[in-house]
């Protein structure tokens, strides 16, 4: 109803009247027409509160809502915002598709070495294997074939058998097929090291 109201609103050109159907909206109408209502204030202009909105369905656990935040501030300009703000929330309350945007934001934003430190700090805290894979592939699209290497070999040791077979892959596809192979025989030793071939 609320949803409704504020687009018949909008339609009749009255954005600056649904103000009192977006404060409903925030406290009774849930995550669909906080989202509308936010979507309406950010095509009028007032990115700020649309943001401000955006936040509190996201903090109420609208992952949707986290998205759109993101999305806003950044393309507002605001990049760093909007990283500080993911990470806050990340560690706060643990939130892994955080995590994974603020990476990508920071990535995009050449901030690379941030995003695997996030990553690989999460990763090894809280045994997100996930979040490993991806500071790998950042690390590799970053040319660092070593480190990438290294850090799927860890996730591998934590028990991520995909990791194992992604570290085994890029050892083929950077030429270096003999040690793949044997990776792939063998497995690792403790430690993390390729094993040597059994006897």
């Amino acid at each position: 109803m609320l949803r409704q109201a504020a687009e018949l609103l909008e339609k009749a050109g009255r954005i600056d009247d649904t103000n009192d159907s977006r404060a409903a909206a925030k406290v009774t109408g849930g995550p669909i027409a906080i989202r509308r209502a936010a979507e309406l204030l950010e095509r009028a202009g007032r990115t700020d509160e649309a943001i401000g909105l955006y936040q509190d369905a996201a903090e109420g656990g609208d992952p949707f809502a986290l998205g759109q935040a993101a999305e806003l501030l950044e393309r507002a300009g605001r990049t760093d915002e909007a990283i500080d703000w993911l990470l806050m929330l990340a560690v706060d309350a643990g939130d892994r598709f955080a995590m994974r945007r603020a990476a990508e934001l920071l990535d995009r934003a050449g901030r690379t070495d941030e995003a695997v430190h996030w990553l690989t700090t999460r990763g090894n805290e809280t045994g997100d294997v996930d979040a490993l894979g991806r500071a790998a592939e950042l690390l590799e699209r970053a040319g660092r074939i070593d480190e990438a290497i290294g850090v799927y070999l860890h996730a591998a040791e934590m028990g991520d058998a995909y990791a194992l077979e992604q570290a085994a892959a890029l050892l083929k596809r950077v030429g270096r097929v003999d040690l793949a192979e044997r990776l792939r025989q063998y497995g690792l030793e403790p430690g993390g090291h390729i094993a040597n071939e059994w006897p």
